[in-house]
């Protein structure tokens, strides 16, 4: 049986969304470029933290080689003050994640990995923040991978790859997410998407993106194992 690679996001998916991670980039950007431009009118939903960077600082008028010079720094900065701001910030799981966790780290026939908008640093943060261990987790894509996030995908793949030797694409991918643009870069790379409405988008407009399959939560652990291992009809 070959196995199967399922990538979760993380904030609306694995952990509640609040907005920790939007006052540590603020934060950061502010430490780095005096400014936070447009940050404040700028949706997370589905984007990458590259992605959310470049657009809120080049609505505001900074030079793409300036946002570009300063991202190291930025994303040190992020990291310094994540460490001390998830931990306090009461971080917890959304509904039936541990245990379907649990029955996912049993199977040995699938690899479980991260599809997230967020940094390496600040994903692993959260992570440890509401009760998870980021080694549960051994591959995956982050926000500075691309400023898409139909790019994280691919980058997810040849790490997955690597670790493994095993051979991942879309026919053996299942994308795990609460946004649109979980869906979307499920199909742009020829995954399947499981749609759940446990973040900021309401089942309803989860629907009107298609997605492979879409619950409201993932309290089911029988039948999102189904999904997720491939025995569920679609």
């Amino acid at each position: 049986m070959s196995k199967r690679l399922i990538l979760f996001d993380i904030d609306g998916t694995l952990i509640a969304s609040n907005f920790a991670g939007r006052q540590v980039m603020s934060h950061a950007l502010r430490q780095v470029y005096n400014t936070d431009g447009t940050l404040d009118k700028t949706s997370f939903a589905g984007k990458t933290d590259l992605g959310i960077i470049t657009a809120a600082l080049t609505s505001a008028g900074l030079e793409s080689s300036v946002i570009e010079a300063g991202l190291p720094r930025v994303y040190e900065a992020m990291a310094a003050d994540g460490a001390q701001r998830f931990s306090q910030d009461n971080l917890v799981p959304c509904p039936g994640v541990l245990p379907l966790l649990d029955e996912l780290l049993a199977d040995h026939h699938v690899i479980l990995g991260l599809q997230t908008g967020n940094i390496r640093a600040t994903a692993r943060q959260k992570l440890r923040a509401a009760g998870f261990d980021p080694a549960w987790f051994p591959v995956g894509a982050f926000g500075a991978d691309a400023a898409g996030r139909d790019g994280l995908l691919p980058a997810a793949w040849r790490r997955a790859n690597e670790l493994t030797g095993d051979l991942f694409s879309g026919h053996n991918t299942m994308v795990v997410g609460d946004t649109p643009g979980d869906i979307t870069s499920a199909r742009a790379n020829g995954a399947r998407a499981l749609a759940v409405a446990t973040g900021v988008c309401a089942h309803a407009a989860l629907a009107e993106h298609q997605p492979d399959y879409l619950l409201p939560d993932l309290s089911d652990t029988e039948q999102a194992m189904k999904i997720l291992t491939g025995q569920a009809a679609q």
